[in-house]
């Protein structure tokens, strides 16, 4: 079964490691046919289907290019996220 975008990039980011978007799209075609991966969009998809956290940030050296995290990955936590108000 050929997984979606939003999900490969889940399955990247529940490390919860920091992950630089050429790296994500690098790793996203390799599994994908060439299309067009919206990363951005992707990551709103991914706090709202998970319920999790993901902070975003500009490389210092090369600011054209984001870095992204997931900070509180369930596969840590063992447990169902609450979002930023507690519910």
């Amino acid at each position: 079964m050929k997984q979606s975008q939003t999900d490969i990039i889940y399955n990247i980011l529940i490390d919860g490691k920091p992950h630089r978007t050429d790296e994500i799209v690098r790793r996203v075609y390799k599994q994908l046919s060439p299309s067009l991966a919206r990363v951005g969009a992707r990551i709103y998809d991914i706090k709202n289907k998970y319920t999790v956290e993901i902070e975003g940030w500009h490389d210092k050296k090369r600011p054209t290019l984001y870095w992204y995290m997931m900070i509180n990955s369930t596969k840590y936590a063992g447990s169902i996220k609450k979002d930023k108000r507690g519910k």
